[in-house]
């Protein structure tokens, strides 16, 4: 696997947690928030063991999983109008197999992205983006496999509740990317719906309305409201219709956990 160049940003931290037991190769990830957001997103990665490497909630760095070794690089708050300065990054020459968790620590409430990519030692890799809504202090977790050895690295998969999912869509709406709120509370409603259907077992119900979920946000996404649109049109309908939208980032951030949820409840997607 490429390791690739690291950003210089103003802390950097050299994590090492050696000897490395058995075959190792690296994995690379960043996050961060849009420029000029104002705020950052840190993270570090738990093993089964409940041992870390990162930085922690408090801010503090720890190296305790064994067989790693690489550069944490987190932004400051002092410019947080660069790209570089909403970019946390973890470039990792050396990452042990296992099961991990990858935990995200929101520093404020902004939408934030996930780069994830790893490898083997046979030189396959597998790369994948997530987008989301994040709140202060709300962990945002991320699990994967790392199987230096394999013939394929496993993908990573994100965590999604009926709970984090509300909450994401309130957030969407707090930031603007989706409206109204008479829609906004509509989506909830299915949530909710789908959340008690799963409480009584009903679990291929629960994922059909999950279904109908993705349907209704994919039906209002465009990728920004019409500003020729008229404001106040006739009939209610139609005023609806130009009231209720989804922005692309947000629409692709709630499909995604929705279709997570679904296959969670042991059901396939049907969008």
């Amino acid at each position: 696997m490429t390791i690739r160049r690291v950003a210089q940003l103003i802390a950097t931290q050299v994590l090492a947690a050696l000897p490395a037991s058995g075959a190792a190769d690296g994995i690379y990830i960043t996050a961060g928030t849009l420029p000029g957001s104002g705020t950052s997103i840190n993270f570090h990665i738990e093993n089964s063991s409940g041992q870390k490497t990162g930085q922690l909630p408090d801010g503090s760095y720890v190296s305790q999983i064994p067989g790693t070794e690489g550069r944490y690089n987190s932004p400051t708050l002092s410019d947080q109008t660069d790209e570089d300065q909403q970019r946390t990054e973890f470039n990792c020459s050396r990452f042990p197999a296992g099961q991990f968790r990858l935990v995200l620590i929101p520093q404020g409430t902004a939408p934030y992205y996930v780069m994830f990519d790893k490898g083997n030692a046979n030189g396959s890799e597998i790369e994948q983006t997530f987008h989301g809504f994040g709140m202060a202090g709300t962990a945002i977790i991320l699990n994967f496999e790392h199987q230096p050895t394999a013939s394929s690295p496993t993908a990573t998969v994100k965590e999604v509740t009926f709970a984090s999912l509300r909450q994401s869509v309130q957030l969407a709406l707090g930031g603007q990317h989706i409206g109204d709120a008479g829609f906004v509370s509509r989506l909830d409603k299915m949530i909710v719906k789908a959340a008690d259907q799963t409480g009584k077992g009903q679990k291929r119900q629960a994922a059909d309305r999950l279904d109908q979920f993705i349907h209704r946000i994919d039906s209002a996404f465009k990728k920004e409201p019409d500003p020729n649109a008229d404001d106040d049109p006739s009939d209610k309908k139609s005023a609806d219709n130009f009231k209720r939208f989804i922005l692309e980032q947000a629409r692709d951030s709630l499909r995604s956990d929705a279709r997570t949820l679904i296959i969670s409840l042991g059901e396939t997607p049907k969008r």
